[in-house]
């Protein structure tokens, strides 16, 4: 039976060892008790690339700002997959780092599956950092692959998990982006590849989007929103319906960026202009 994330006494002990662990990194150690930790500028971020825990601190300016942010899949859609699995189960991961960048590879029977971070820190004092994901899905097992993958983010912006709102963007399929926000920061995370956009996705109140990946059984994200949630303590959640030749690979590429400034609920044409952002970064990786 898999771990369900229920408690928030268990929330906050998480934190503190997540502190505990950035502190010991900024000391020096790019790998620490399993847990890769990157450091640039004003910056940290950690990942336990061992468990459903996945990225769990990701500090500005000394400010944490995240509880978990990992991967699932299934193989398989509706009817013939079984569950969700972490990423993490497929194989003990193969870790590649330096100091502000890490890739962290796993190998299964049927796909690999590999993460890289890249973190950008600003200047101490700036309240920004920007964090680069890219992720690559190699299909191996010599048949075409039905597959179903999951990206999960519980954010708990200013380091408090109960006045935050998120919305995705657009409010139906396919998503591009995703924005939290409260009177003390906000996260903008973008999808850069624009093949393939998300499939589907979900806002929630933490931990249901959570433990509906851990549960053993199936779970399908939304195809549609109906507008922003909160203020709470939120989540939210991607979903790429994935269908990957024999021998073909699949990249997903995304880029967050954190502002430690107060920021009011962002309107459809902020949004919009957070989407043109991304069609220009779009642009000069393919140019």
């Amino acid at each position: 039976m898999k771990t369900t994330r229920v408690s928030n006494t268990n929330r906050r002990t998480s934190r503190l060892l997540g502190h505990s662990v950035a502190l010991t990194a900024v000391m020096g150690s790019v790998s620490l008790a399993g847990a890769a930790a990157l450091i640039d500028g004003n910056s940290i971020l950690v990942v336990d690339e061992n468990s459903s825990s996945g990225a769990n601190v990701w500090t500005v300016d000394s400010q944490d700002q995240l509880l978990t942010q990992w991967f699932w899949y299934r193989v398989g859609d509706v009817g013939a997959g079984t569950q969700e699995y972490s990423i993490d189960t497929l194989s003990a991961p193969s870790v590649t780092s330096s100091a502000n960048s890490a890739t962290i590879a796993y190998s299964g029977s049927l796909f690999d599956v590999s993460v890289t971070y890249t973190l950008a820190g600003g200047v101490a004092g700036s309240g920004e950092a920007t964090l680069n994901e890219d992720i690559l899905i190699v299909n191996t097992s010599g048949a075409a692959l039905d597959l179903q993958f999951f990206q999960y983010s519980d954010f708990d912006l200013g380091g408090t998990k109960d006045d935050d709102n998120v919305i995705l963007h657009p409010l139906s399929s396919p998503f591009e982006l995703a924005y939290q926000w409260d009177h003390t920061a906000g996260l903008s995370e973008g999808i850069v590849t624009v093949n393939p956009f998300a499939s589907r996705g979900d806002t929630g109140l933490a931990p249901t989007i959570y433990n509906s990946l851990q549960d053993g059984a199936i779970t399908d994200l939304s195809s549609s929103i109906s507008g922003a949630l909160g203020p709470d303590d939120v989540e939210f959640a991607f979903q790429w319906d994935l269908a990957i030749d024999s021998g073909d690979a699949v990249n997903i590429s995304k880029v967050k960026s954190l502002t430690l400034t107060p920021i009011p609920e962002p309107t459809t044409a902020a949004l919009s202009l957070l989407g043109l952002a991304l069609l220009a970064i779009r642009r000069n990786r393919r140019s």
